[in-house]
């Protein structure tokens, strides 16, 4: 059932817990008022990150287990300070979870701007992680010989923290009209990956998601989390798509490599640049 707390696997011999059940017991717990939103708002936060409410403290450390056991108790604690401090912890907007709108991120742009990009990729603090970028797509895998709409997410993934044997995440949403039917934008996400690959030499996984949820991951109103099941060494992923057949034996699309080429030296020197000076720390 989707609301059981302990979701049990069987044939596996272990069980995990349903964080989005127990917060949804939790918040339900205590009473509703016009300011529960953000009591509810705060522990979705934290679940949606893999986060359970015994957890928080260990990231807000004023919010003892007492202040945990009910929205009851929680409300009151959950202080300017507080709610100030969990919004800069997931970088989300304050409003939302002050219960203003659904829009949970400011998202960033860099259609035509790939500095952009390797500047906010640079900023990261993700020492060791291996893959600080990940790319969300919905419908039928990519295909650049067609003309049909193909939308696509790129996403920033900074690490907060190793928490038990789980790793807590954080998310930067490029919103760009990102179509890989459209040549422009197809080209230019081959350049980027391209240069994460030969670059950094990093791969981007590639993770097909529900058209609906995909929307919502777009317009920065869903924590992107939960597009990212299984694991991050997908087939294909990005950069197969910007590689020619001699430096992969899976490149797809080869025939376009010589518009990702001219495309780095007559628009993405500087980015390029920014890469190779500062590199991703």
């Amino acid at each position: 059932m989707a609301d059981d707390i302990f979701e049990i696997k069987p044939g596996v011999g272990w069980f995990k817990v349903n964080l989005r059940a127990l917060w949804r017991r939790f918040a339900t717990s205590g009473r509703c008022g016009p300011v529960t939103i953000v009591a509810e708002r705060f522990l979705a936060l934290f679940a949606d990150h893999g986060i359970a409410p015994a957890q928080i403290q260990q990231f807000l450390p004023e919010l003892t287990l007492d202040k945990l056991n009910s929205t009851d108790a929680l409300l009151p604690a959950l202080t300017n300070s507080v709610l100030d401090q969990a919004a800069a912890l997931f970088k989300i907007r304050r409003e939302w979870l002050d219960g203003v709108g659904d829009r949970i991120y400011d998202c960033k742009f860099c259609y035509k701007s790939p500095q952009r990009f390797f500047e906010a990729l640079a900023d990261l603090k993700n020492e060791g992680h291996a893959f600080p970028v990940r790319a969300l797509y919905g419908g039928k895998q990519l295909d650049g010989s067609g003309d049909r709409c193909q939308p696509l997410v790129l996403l920033l993934v900074e690490k907060l923290r190793d928490l038990g044997e789980e790793e807590i995440f954080r998310y930067i949403i490029f919103n760009d009209r990102w179509d890989w039917g459209h040549a422009p934008c197809r080209v230019q996400l081959k350049t980027m990956a391209r240069m994460m690959d030969r670059v950094l030499g990093k791969i981007v996984p590639l993770y097909r998601v529900d058209p609906a949820i995909l929307e919502r991951v777009h317009g920065g109103k869903c924590i992107p989390q939960q597009c990212l099941r299984g694991s991050p060494l997908t087939n294909p992923s990005l950069e197969d798509y910007a590689l020619s057949a001699e430096e992969s034996t899976v490149a797809k699309e080869c025939e376009e490599l010589p518009a990702v080429l001219k495309y780095i030296n007559v628009h993405a020197l500087e980015a390029l640049a920014l890469v190779q000076n500062r590199g991703e720390r």
